[in-house]
């Protein structure tokens, strides 16, 4: 169980994570998911009328069925490799689905098409699952906050 201090300070870094994120050139909204269950943990976004902040958990949970299919594709193919990263190319906006090394978690990015560069979204995205990844795998399963 999970003591409350705890769970204050793993909350503050995933919120400090996700901001980080967000400060992507282009971001619309970022999440860290569950791609197992489709939960939400927590998000930020802007409140674009390209992407509302109320569609943020409703992505999460139709994202990780994507990653589902995905991961039972390249299991009937016997790949060896493990899937990083999955990209959706909309004609305006970008959505990255990273795989955390944090077991079953991910962080799901939408950036705008316009402004963004997707190497700098997956940058800032690798540098905060090297920071998150050691606390999710200490502390699962993650309530949503």
């Amino acid at each position: 169980m999970m003591l409350s201090t705890e769970y204050t300070e793993i909350q503050a870094e995933i919120e400090s994570g996700l901001k980080e994120i967000m400060a992507s050139q282009g971001a619309l909204v970022v999440a860290l998911g569950n791609w197992k269950t489709g939960q939400c943990i927590c998000h930020e976004g802007i409140d674009s009328p390209l992407f509302p902040n109320s569609k943020i958990s409703m992505a999460v949970t139709g994202n990780a069925k994507v990653i589902q299919a995905k991961m039972e594709v390249a299991k009937a193919l016997q790949f060896s490799d493990k899937i990083d990263q999955i990209l959706i190319a909309l004609s305006s906006q970008w959505h990255l689905m990273n795989i955390l090394s944090a077991e079953d978690y991910f962080i799901y990015l939408a950036l705008d098409r316009k402004f963004s560069n997707i190497a700098d979204g997956t940058l800032k995205i690798m540098k905060v699952d090297r920071k998150l990844s050691p606390l999710l795998n200490s502390y699962l399963p993650l309530p949503s906050f």
